[in-house]
């Protein structure tokens, strides 16, 4: 009579030793594998575009609201000056030479001055 147990585990080791695979020679990964890092890339981007270009947006109100504050301080000083606000410029680089007021950064604003009505002193 045979053992069983012994018989029952050479089974489960022949079991076990057909599902696991040897690597193969070259060391690359399936594709399989492959698929599945890709997707895990393309979700985690999926994610993570929407807040970056939210952090984008606010950042760029940040600096627009500066420049304006900023320009607000300049235009005060010359009023002071000449006794009135500087109200038409055409550009960023007429009021820095009026007033001398310049963005702290290229931020692809249109900056002037257009002509008012009545401007509140």
């Amino acid at each position: 009579m045979r053992d069983t147990g012994l018989f029952m585990n050479r089974c489960a080791a022949r079991a076990l030793a057909l599902t696991v695979s040897e690597p193969s020679p070259g060391g690359g990964y399936t594709l399989l594998e492959l698929m599945v890092v890709v997707a895990v890339i393309a979700v985690v981007a999926a994610l993570a575009l929407p807040a970056y270009h939210g952090y984008m947006q606010t950042s760029r109100e940040g600096v627009l609201t500066a420049n304006i504050a900023t320009m607000e301080v300049f235009q005060e000083d010359y009023r002071l000056r000449t006794g009135a606000y500087l109200q038409v410029a055409g550009d960023a680089a007429e009021i820095a030479a009026v007033i001398g007021w310049r963005p702290k950064s290229e931020d692809g604003v249109d900056w002037r001055l257009p002509q008012m009505d009545h401007v509140p002193v």
